[in-house]
């Protein structure tokens, strides 16, 4: 709630894509976003691995 800076529900971006700003849970947002960070991170490792060593043609 806005208003109150009470959390009242989950609102999932994805299925809300135009929702007003002011009810999007920044803190959340960043948290989850920081916890895919890792497997990212390695998984470009791997893929780039794979195309130096020819295993992964590129397209």
């Amino acid at each position: 709630d806005p208003h109150t800076g009470q959390r009242t529900k989950a609102v999932f971006s994805c299925s809300w894509q135009d929702q007003p700003l002011d009810i999007v849970d920044l803190d959340n947002l960043d948290e989850r976003l920081a916890q895919n960070k890792v497997q990212e991170h390695l998984t470009n490792l791997w893929l780039d691995h794979l195309l130096e060593t020819g295993q992964v043609s590129r397209i």
